[in-house]
């Protein structure tokens, strides 16, 4: 038995603790987490890259960015799997069933 799964159209909800778009701050380095949940895939693998640059998560599961002066750019990108399942071919085919 084969069971169709509906579309997942929704994209994640994806939050980051601490920052806000726009925001100024006067230290050289934040710290901050972020995640990205999907109503059907769960939690999504993140990644940040700051001024073109990919930055890794810590073992604490936060990020530590250094800022330039000036404005900075972050970008923040999420990871979900996605399984695609075989085409379902009929049983029985007229080309199959010759005789």
């Amino acid at each position: 038995m084969i069971v169709e799964m509906p579309p997942d159209n929704a994209h994640p909800v994806i939050s980051a603790d601490e920052l806000e778009d726009g925001m100024t701050v006067s230290e050289k380095s934040i710290s901050f987490n972020t995640e990205a949940i999907d109503e059907v895939d769960g939690e999504a693998t993140s990644s940040v890259m700051v001024n073109g640059e990919t930055i890794d998560i810590q073992s604490d599961g936060l990020f530590e960015v250094q800022l330039e002066e000036g404005t900075n750019q972050m970008v923040f990108m999420f990871q979900v799997s996605i399984t695609i399942l075989p085409t379902r071919f009929p049983l029985f085919s007229p080309l199959l069933c010759l005789v």
